[in-house]
């Protein structure tokens, strides 16, 4: 009898060695807040931690300490961060509410989520899966002060900046929910431009542009002007005055982005100015072959022809 029953013990532990090495098998293990499997710390820069799912049901919680007015990030999507199945982030403060979440942001069901502290605590993070698990590579990293919502027009972010006939640009990040509101000073019957396409802009997250005039009232929109969910605005001043630009993200978009803006010759403001043969701008290169007149109103050129 006895060697029946270390026969059997035997088959046992070997079936739970399985289960703990195979993932989708096994039973599932997921902590509850504030439980946690292991503690990690930020800072600015990415820094990685690695882990797997065994079964389905089945996460990973990591307690990380944060600083009150902070924002940071957890991704499986850019840093080193990476994941072979379809992923699941939540994010609790150190009270166990949840902050943020986030399932599929980008390629492959991949996650990504932004969340900022309020007060001096504790995050915890959560890794879970949609389905079936598998090894896992988390990045993460405090992405710097948080944010206001969303400022509101008069008030601004950045500014007074005043554009010239040479793309100038400015870098910053916008965090999950929040805007960034830019104050230029216009000249006088001047066509501008302000992009997240070209010259040197671009953004991470499809992205909302929204301008006001000096008094507030709304100006030019655009969403998706370019590829990738990219905006752009142009438009005449009519006079000498102050002009905002709002930047957003369309349903939460976040991440980094680059706004370029100058005074625009080869006028989108002005289609004309695309079939004269001439190289307004003095970027060498004139009328339809100028990427602005792509969109210039009246222009014969791409999307900004009639009919």
């Amino acid at each position: 009898m006895c060697p029946r029953r270390s026969l059997r013990s035997a088959v046992l532990a070997i079936t739970l060695l399985g289960a703990l090495l195979l993932p989708g098998t096994g039973r599932a293990i997921c902590r509850n807040c504030p439980q946690y499997d292991a503690i990690i710390t930020p800072a600015l820069s990415y820094k990685t931690v690695v882990g797997t799912l065994l079964a389905a049901g089945d996460c990973k919680v990591f307690r990380m300490p944060v600083t009150g007015g902070r924002s940071y990030r957890a991704t499986f999507c850019e840093g080193g961060g990476s994941a072979a199945f379809d992923t699941a982030l939540e994010v609790k403060g150190t009270s166990c509410l949840v902050i943020g979440s986030n399932a599929d942001a980008c390629a492959g069901g991949r996650s990504q989520v932004d969340f900022s502290a309020s007060m001096a605590g504790v995050a915890y993070i959560k890794v879970s899966g949609q389905g079936a698990g598998g090894r896992f590579v988390m990045a993460y990293r405090d992405i710097g002060v948080a944010q206001a919502a969303c400022t509101v027009c008069p008030s601004f972010d950045f500014g007074v900046l005043t554009p010239t006939a040479t793309w100038q640009q400015h870098q910053a990040v916008l965090s999950f929910g929040s805007c960034r509101i830019y104050k230029f000073a216009l000249r006088p019957a001047q066509c501008y431009t302000f992009s997240l396409c070209q010259g040197g802009g671009g953004a991470e997250f499809n992205t909302l542009l929204e301008t006001f005039y000096n008094t507030c009232n709304l100006g030019p929109v655009n969403d998706d002007r370019c590829e990738g969910g990219g905006s752009e605005v142009s438009m005449v001043s009519n006079s000498g005055q102050y002009f905002y630009v709002r930047i957003s993200g369309i349903d939460g978009g976040n991440g980094n982005y680059v706004l370029a803006y100058r005074i625009n010759a080869e006028s989108p403001c002005n289609g004309s100015a695309c079939f004269d043969g001439i190289d307004n701008d003095g970027d060498t290169l004139n009328d339809c072959n100028d990427p602005d007149c792509l969109f210039a109103d009246g222009s014969p050129c791409g999307e900004g022809q009639e009919g």
